[in-house]
């Protein structure tokens, strides 16, 4: 298990990484709520709810006075997070992609080759 350790309003937050089950169960049914939250109503009243929110979506917030934040320490936080617990996720993925770039061409996909091109003059 990953974990991480942010300084966020002058206090050491730990970051542990979480379960799939948790993360489906615990975390994606908040996003949309929080997200729509976050965005209505007036400009002035977005980062207020950012405030209310951040630590609904991360419990690891709770007790933390969003309002002596720093953006930046936000950022930090969250970032973090991702890293805690996608850093796997987006290595196999770019393993994975890499690979599909080095698969073969399926049959009947290579006949459209560059003699076929219009621009090379060859038919």
């Amino acid at each position: 298990m990953r974990t991480r350790t942010v300084e966020i309003a002058g206090e050491s937050v730990v970051i542990r990484e979480m379960k799939i089950k948790d993360i489906k169960a615990n975390l994606i049914p908040k996003i949309e709520p929080a997200w729509k939250a976050i965005t209505s109503g007036e400009i002035t009243d977005v980062i207020d709810n950012l405030g209310e929110q951040i630590a609904e979506i991360f419990p690891e917030l709770k007790g933390v006075d969003i309002d002596e934040c720093f953006p930046s320490e936000i950022e930090a936080f969250v970032e973090a997070w991702l890293d805690v617990n996608f850093f796997g996720i987006r290595r196999v993925a770019g393993q994975l992609l890499s690979l599909v770039k080095l698969a073969p061409p399926k049959q009947g996909q290579d006949a459209a080759g560059p003699s076929d091109s219009p621009n090379t003059g060859k038919s």
